[in-house]
Order: structure tokens, then C-alpha cells, then sequence
């Protein structure tokens, strides 16, 4: 078998450039992991929500949230209530789970969840109007 200089060069120019790519490759799934690593990390100290939130307020928010979530399901299986008496009550329901959550958390927490809803809100609003 014979091989020509061209073809050794071409075998030697493929083979560091594959191994190049792959110690690319192998860098950058280090750096990704290492980074989602952080950002699990950060999450976790500030909590999901980014509130800071002790492991009490979380039981009791939890606790609302679960109360709130059976109040709706039964306003929404009540055949006796018209549409728009069940939106309201919905909306009544909504309204005194967030109070009562207002009222587990410091002023700079209330601070951060009102900025928190108000961006949600944002939200909704812009998706329903260009909906």
C-alpha cells in the first residue's frame, strides 16, 4: 500500500481538527453544567420564586394555594351560579388567598410579589390583546 505525501497531510490535518472540535465539545458541556449548576444553586438560596421565602411561609403558602385551588374547583361544579357569578366569586377567592399570603410575608417580600404579580398581569394582558 502506498501512501503519497498529499494524503498524509490531508490524514494529519482531519485528525487534529477532529480532535480539536471533540476538546471543544468537551469544554463547553463543562462550562454549560457548571453554569446550570449556578443557576440551580442561586435558585435554590433565593428560593423558586425568587422571594427568599422561609420553609414556614412556604407550608403556609402552600396550605393557601391548596385551599384556594378546592374553593374554585367547587364554585366551578356549582350548576347554580351563573357564569358571571362564578367569575366573581372566583375572583373574590383569588383576591383573599393573596391577602392572605400578603400577610405571611415581610414588606420587602410584599414589595418583590406585588412587582411579581404586576408583571404576570402584564403579561396576560399583552398575550390576550394580541391574541
Amino acid at each position: 500500500m502506498k501512501f503519497n505525501v498529499n494524503s498524509i497531510k490531508n490524514l494529519a490535518v482531519t485528525s487534529t481538527l477532529a480532535l480539536s472540535l471533540t476538546g471543544f465539545a468537551a469544554a463547553q458541556t463543562t462550562t454549560e453544567s457548571a453554569n446550570s449548576a449556578g443557576n440551580t444553586a442561586t435558585q435554590a438560596q433565593s428560593g423558586k420564586n425568587g422571594l427568599g421565602l422561609s420553609a414556614d411561609q412556604k407550608s403556609q403558602i402552600k396550605q393557601i394555594r391548596q385551599n384556594q385551588k378546592q374553593q374554585i374547583q367547587a364554585v366551578k361544579a356549582d350548576n347554580s351560579l351563573s357564569k358571571d357569578q362564578k367569575k366573581a366569586k372566583v375572583n373574590d377567592i383569588r383576591q383573599n388567598s393573596t391577602s392572605q399570603i400578603n400577610g405571611l410575608l415581610t414588606p420587602e417580600q410584599q414589595k418583590k410579589f406585588a412587582e411579581k404579580r404586576a408583571n404576570h398581569k402584564g403579561r396576560r394582558h399583552h398575550k390576550h390583546q394580541n391574541s
